[in-house]
């Protein structure tokens, strides 16, 4: 007995060898591939879910149980499958020694997990089995996705509670970021009904959300989400609210609202899961549209779906848009635009219809209205000076392309009241873009046109290359037909060819201006059959007479360098004159000098259609010839030197002005041919007005109608605002001279004239003065003065207003009008027989003439005139009326005869052939 008992403690030592021997055996029975079926068909029975273990599987029972497996597939009924590297599972000795796997940790490597969406089964497809009770299990770089949403590289915490909560954190990658993730699920209700809670966002911190939800346990989540994320380029955060809904067949986004400063969108997102299609309705106030293009851009996952937006006050980078309306179908083939609609400033519009494939090209129809179009593209910073008439345009067209290289073709529409079509490309590269096209007009206002190019500065890397075309079109009131306009348009205005149909002629012409708007470069030419109908439309017409005015006009101009060194050279004719020139210019300081150069075969017939000519009188034989140089500048202008040849006229000098009408002149001629003074002739009164200055005058004969008058003479002439004073220092007059001033003062309105004259020792046989008498001086040596005083605006009324006094002597010489020696012989002759015709004609000689009288409102009363020769004697009273150019004279003629024998004679009438009467008998 009491052997026996003391043999009782063998009893549990015997246990504990064949515990210790069953724990021995246990790893080569786990390990063993005889067994491997039954390990899967526990692990399956114990998860609920096929497990196949199809690497190496061990069981470590030091320093702790440890089931390692590798190659683990687990799938589920629904499709989900869970595959991994390894697995590795920690579990309880004490549950093992009585049967049960109980785990307390749980190590997936290398895992890919992929579960459907839905979820079968809803919360119960992720609620951790009764095994996984308060186990915290680890996925070390995991590839999980659910429905399409993937993550790669994760690596998370999952713990779990008895009563079948779990949570979630981790980190992955999706979509190329870098996101963190957290979620919360609380246990099923007696519905299946589990609380939701994500919170995650992106690794920098630019995504980050909240969701608070239900996951219902036919797989539906419902709940709200708050986001804030920040797009692409922009440091301004976006925060939005949303209503989120999902189930098997939709998941819905509602009362979507982000903000992002005073920028608000709103609207409604819905995924259609089974087909799967994208729909989105939005609506914003303030929103900016790059920001907007790149949140619609976030939509990369290539599903179909349309697109309702309805956007106000869309923000630009270069202005605003009232309203934008889009009605657009996308998919993988690309983008179906069934209406896209923008408000513009200006009262404008523009609508776009078309499709942007897969590979973003386009193929649309747009059409652009506006009540205002420089309103319109001044809102967008584009300021051009367009034509009035272009205010009001509507203009239609076709686009094909991608955004390298876009096709505006089938341009048709209107600007005001003109017809336009055209066709334009559009492309971009590196070196910036380039615009290529034609446009036609069936009438265009060309003056706004050319003053909006020569202001436009596109910006660098922008270049324009173009065609522009109109049947009718008009510069000012130069009407065109079949208008080309060829240019190129960069940071310069390069007008290859601009040509059209003029008045039966044709213009072309082609330039070059620099980046800041100046002429570098250029050709003009203008031929027109008659000139009158270029000269008609000039505000002030030149003072050309019609007939000239029906002579052909060319025209050709041509110019090359720099705005401050700019060459240039023209050459005109109309009819028989020729002008050229060669002036130098400097825009900037709007400077211009060169040679220039007048010319006409024959002065007489240039002169003919002005009505001035008196052919061989003036201004005789010969060409018009004028060689100069003139400058142009802030300072003056003129002919700084020139030599003129016109008929009988030769001279040279020069001739300047300021802008304060001060003129400087030096003229020096050989023969200064005048010509001869017209009957109702005027000074130019006004432009005196204001002139200034001195005209400096030198010529070595001085011709009037054909003939010599003066001979070497020096002069000048002064000018002052309403006064002109012209000073004859001398003048060669019949180997004698004449001197005198002369003033014209028109400061009171009604110009006063003052003549002072003096004849020094003048030989009247010298004398041609191209005025008939009755009585004249055909030869002696003059002496004599005049102070004459004159009121008026013409030669007529001059003389009718003419004061003052004159006297005149003469000695040895002659007299016509009468013949002293042939009365004397007639009166000595028994007959006495022509004394009549001596009386009344003939050449008297003398010794000595004195005539002295005054001027009373042109009329010249005689004080003294009186005659003394070899033949006799004479004396005159009477008047000379200059006005009317007649006499009334009553001479005394007393020939030498014994006794004396006076006879009076009356010499009444006009100038040349007075009336005589004579007494009836001596």
């Amino acid at each position: 007995m009491t052997t026996r008992r003391h043999l009782l403690w063998v009893i549990p030592l015997l246990v504990v060898l064949a515990l210790l021997a069953v724990l021995a055996a246990l790893p080569r029975f786990v390990a063993s591939n005889a067994h491997r079926a039954s390990i899967e068909a526990l692990a399956s029975s114990l998860t609920g879910r096929q497990v196949h273990v199809g690497g190496p599987l061990s069981l470590a029972l030091l320093p702790a149980p440890e089931l390692i497996a590798g190659d683990v597939t687990i799938g589920g009924p629904a499709d989900e499958v869970i595959t991994a590297r390894s697995l590795k599972l920690d579990i309880a000795l004490p549950a093992l020694l009585r049967g049960r796997l109980a785990a307390r940790s749980l190590t997936l490597q290398s895992a890919t997990i992929a579960l459907p969406w839905p979820l079968p089964g809803g919360a119960s497809a992720i609620v951790p089995p009764p095994w996984l009770a308060a186990l915290h299990a680890q996925v070390n770089d995991a590839d999980v996705s659910v429905g399409r949403l993937r993550f790669t590289g994760v690596n998370a915490d999952i713990f779990t509670a008895g009563n079948g909560a779990l949570s979630l954190s981790g980190s992955g990658t999706t979509a190329g970021a870098a996101v963190t993730l957290s979620l919360g699920l609380a246990p099923p209700d007696a519905q299946g009904e589990a609380a939701l809670t994500i919170e995650g966002g992106t690794a920098d911190g630019r995504l980050s959300g909240h969701f608070s939800g239900v996951l219902h346990g036919s797989s539906a989540i419902s709940g709200a989400l708050r986001t804030s994320f920040t797009l692409p380029g922009q440091t301004v955060p976006v925060a939005g609210t949303a209503l989120l809904a999902a189930d098997a067949g939709r998941a819905t986004a509602r009362d979507i609202r982000l903000t992002q400063a005073d920028a608000t969108l709103t609207g409604t997102v819905a995924l259609d899961l089974a087909t799967p299609a994208l729909t989105l309705d939005l609506a914003g106030d303030n929103v900016v549209a790059m920001p907007l293009w790149s949140l619609l851009a976030q939509n990369g996952i290539g599903l179909p779906g349309t697109l309702k937006l309805d956007l106000t006050d869309l923000r630009l980078a270069a202005g605003s848009l009232p309203r934008l309306q889009a009605m657009a179908a996308f998919g993988t083939s690309g983008v179906a635009l069934d209406r896209l609609s923008l408000d513009l400033p200006g009262d404008g519009a523009l609508s776009l219809t078309g499709k942007i494939d897969a590979a973003g090209r386009l193929q649309a129809t747009t059409e652009l209205t506006a009540r205002d179009l420089p309103a319109t593209l001044a809102a967008y910073g584009v300021a051009v000076a367009l034509p009035p008439a272009w205010r009001p345009a509507t203009l239609r067209a076709s686009l094909s392309g991608d955004s390298d290289h876009l096709s505006l073709g089938n341009i048709a529409g209107s600007l005001g009241g003109s017809r336009v079509a055209g066709s334009m490309v559009v492309r971009r590269s590196q070196a910036g873009v380039a615009a290529a096209g034609a446009v036609h007009f069936d009438q265009l206002d060309l003056g706004p046109l050319l003053a909006a190019l020569r202001r436009l500065r596109p910006a660098t890397g922008f270049s324009l290359a173009g065609e522009l075309t109109a049947d009718q079109a008009h510069y000012r009131h130069l009407a065109l037909q079949h208008l080309l306009l060829d240019a190129t348009l960069d940071r310069r205005i390069v007008v290859r060819r601009l040509s059209a149909a003029l008045y039966g002629g044709a213009a072309i012409a082609s330039f070059t201006s620099a980046p800041d708007g100046q002429l570098t470069a250029g050709r003009a030419s203008l031929a027109v059959p008659v000139a009158a109908p270029l000269a008609a439309l000039l505000q002030t017409p030149p003072p050309l007479p019609a007939v000239l005015l029906q002579a052909p006009l060319s025209l050709s101009v041509a110019a090359a360098g720099t705005p401050d060194d700019l060459a240039t050279s023209a050459v005109a004719t109309l009819g028989a004159f020729g002008v050229t020139a060669a002036p130098v210019l400097n825009l900037n300081a709007e400077t211009a000098a060169g040679p220039l150069t007048l010319r006409h075969p024959d002065a007489i017939a240039a002169l003919a259609p002005f009505g001035l000519n008196a052919g061989l009188a003036w201004p005789g034989a010969g060409s018009i010839a004028l060689r100069a140089d003139f400058v142009v500048s802030a300072s003056e202008m003129g002919l700084p030197d020139f030599v003129l040849s016109f008929g009988d006229l030769t001279a040279n000098g020069k001739i300047l002005m300021t802008p304060d009408h001060k003129i400087t002149a030096q003229i020096a001629a050989d023969t200064l041919a005048l010509p001869p003074l017209p009957a109702k002739f005027m000074i130019p009164w006004n432009r005196l007005s204001t002139a200034q200055g001195q005209i400096d005058l030198a010529a070595n004969r001085v011709w009037l109608g054909g003939q010599q008058i003066l001979g070497p003479s020096k002069a000048s002439l002064t000018l002052a605002p309403h006064v002109l004073s012209f000073n004859l220092a001398h003048a060669g007059l019949g180997n004698g001279g004449i001197s005198g001033t002369a003033n014209a003062d028109s400061t009171a309105g009604t110009p006063a004239l003052g003549i002072k004259l003096t004849l020094n020792n003048v030989d009247a046989a010298g004398l041609a003065l191209p005025i008939p008498f009755s009585y004249t001086v055909p030869a002696g040596s003059l002496n004599g003065q005049a102070a004459l005083t004159a009121s008026g605006f013409t030669p007529a009324a001059w003389a009718a207003t003419l004061g003052g006094s004159a006297n005149l002597t003469a000695g040895n010489g002659q007299i016509a009008g009468f013949d002293l020696a042939a009365l004397t012989q007639s009166l000595q002759a028994p007959k006495q027989a022509g004394w009549q015709k001596a009386a009344s004609g003939g050449i008297s000689n003398f010794t000595s003439l004195a005539i002295a009288g005054s001027f009373d409102h042109g009329i010249f009363g005689l004080k003294t005139a009186t005659l003394q020769g070899p033949d006799g004697s004479a004396a005159a009273t009477g008047s000379i009326d200059i006005p009317d150019r007649a006499l009334a004279l009553r001479l005394t003629l007393t020939p030498n005869t014994t006794p004396p024998t006076p006879l009076a004679i009356t010499s009444v009438g006009p100038w040349p052939a007075p009336k005589q009467i004579l007494p009836p008998t001596p």
